[in-house]
Parts: structure tokens; sequence; C-alpha cells
């Protein structure tokens, strides 16, 4: 039976890698063996768990707000410069 790497992934869940382990992580996870970083031998065959953070969320109100300004500077500057036509 395979074994599957220990490592979790930035989205928080548990890599499905099986090939190439080092002390049962793979290639990109294997700094997350604190055994590994620190010389000794590992006590128990846990998973590290990591603290995930979620990545910072766009505002859609910010777009539609900066592209009002925009518009209303295009228009205050359409007014301005517009030709004055005789009547």
């Amino acid at each position: 039976m395979a074994q599957q790497c220990k490592g979790i992934t930035r989205a928080g869940q548990r890599c499905k890698n099986s090939r190439n382990l080092t002390d049962g992580f793979c290639h990109l996870h294997v700094s997350q063996n604190t055994a590994l970083s620190t010389g000794e031998t590992p006590q128990n065959d846990t998973v590290p768990r990591l603290h995930v953070q979620n990545p910072p969320r766009r505002s859609s109100l910010k777009g539609v707000i900066s592209m009002a300004a925009v518009v209303v500077t295009g228009l205050v500057f359409m007014h301005l410069f517009r030709k004055k036509t005789a009547h």
C-alpha cells in the first residue's frame, strides 16, 4: 500500500502525493517535517497542523466607485473644455 504525504497544502487539505517521500513528506512539503529541520527523530505519526490564512478579498464596490470616479471626471472635463458653438 502506498504511503500518502503527511504535508498540508495552502488550502489546509492533506497532500495527495505518494511518490518520492522523505520521512513521509513529498518534495513540496518536506520543510513541514519538524524532525528533519531539528535533527530529532519523529516521536509519533501525526500530521502537522499549519495556520492557513485566507487570501484577501477584493472589494467589487471599490472597483465600481473607481470606475464611477473616472466617468464623472471625464464628464466634467468634457463640459469644461467643450467648444462653444455660436447660435
